[in-house]
């Protein structure tokens, strides 16, 4: 592909080895979730597409798409839940009715599944943003007293520490595609659920949550529009992409530039956890300075 870094074939079936893990805990009954079994019922469709492209490397976009989407269908069946109604007068309200609010949150859920696609190529880029902002869903979870959908993004948290040992720095197994599109469709369901649980939450802090994935999603596929490209055709235009090809041309090794290029974007996809521990009571206008902030660093860098 044209956006890949690494010279050599490198085990890319992490994913389907932690999706295996949680179907081994809950086929023993090592934990009792109707949450995590709704997941992992909903996102078989992603398992087995997403599975074949990883070994193969030969499914189409739309037909990755579809099975993004049948994901989604299927978990808002099986998994009745509360939607969040936006903090935006009259878009909110207008979200939040039948089936606009399905359409809405399946699109929403969607761009997440392919901005953390996007990011799974650079040693630890991947790894530590999902690592982030389930830690961020926890905190949110802990302040309010829901242990619930706390020990759920700990639980889905736990399997990446392990990742990144052998993902960062030298890139050893990566996520692959059902992997990222997995823990996309994790992420975004648990912010879901629990702002439309709990909907006191400032919705904003979803968004600056899941700021980072999304627009480096929607940035590159406005970019593709604008330049005439197909939006789902890849590309080496990502910012993790540019990033490392200047690093390479100040005579950087492939590796140096890899894991700099992580490195260097830490106050991006760090910026929800850091704002959610030093900033608990944070207000509308705090959050807007943050999600103002993030696509400055992001244009700037």
């Amino acid at each position: 592909a044209v956006q890949r870094v690494h010279k050599d074939e490198i085990f890319r079936l992490s994913g389907f080895v932690i999706y295996l893990f949680f179907a081994f805990l809950f086929l023993f009954h090592y934990f009792d979730s109707n949450f995590m079994i709704n997941i992992l019922l909903s996102s078989m469709p992603l398992v087995i597409v997403g599975l074949k492209e990883d070994l193969f490397h030969n499914t189409s976009p739309k037909i990755r798409l579809l099975s993004m989407l049948m994901c989604c269908l299927i978990f808002f069946y099986i998994n009745p839940i509360t939607f969040p109604v936006l903090d935006i007068p009259l878009l909110g309200a207008v979200i939040n009715f039948y089936p606009v609010n399905i359409i809405f949150f399946t699109f929403s859920i969607l761009v997440v599944m392919n901005g953390m696609n996007l990011i799974d190529g650079m040693n630890g880029l991947f790894g530590f943003t999902a690592l982030f902002l389930l830690l961020a869903i926890s905190i949110i979870a802990l302040n309010i007293g829901d242990l619930y959908i706390m020990e759920i993004a700990i639980l889905f948290a736990a399997p990446l520490i392990i990742f990144l040992l052998f993902n960062f720095p030298f890139g050893k197994v990566f996520m692959g595609d059902l992997g990222a599109y997995f823990y996309g469709f994790v992420i975004a369901a648990l912010v879901i659920y629990l702002f439309g649980k709990h909907d006191f939450l400032v919705t904003w802090k979803a968004v600056l949550i899941l700021f980072y994935p999304c627009f480096e999603l929607l940035f590159s596929f406005v970019r593709k529009l604008v330049n005439n490209v197909n939006p789902l055709s890849p590309d080496n235009r990502h910012l993790h992409s540019i990033i490392y090809q200047a690093l390479k041309n100040q005579n950087f090794t492939s590796l140096q530039s890899n894991c700099f290029t992580t490195v260097i974007l830490i106050p991006l996809y760090s910026i929800p956890l850091i704002f959610i521990l030093f900033f608990k009571s944070a207000n509308f206008l705090n959050i807007l300075f943050a999600l103002m902030l993030m696509p400055i660093i992001y244009l700037s860098i």
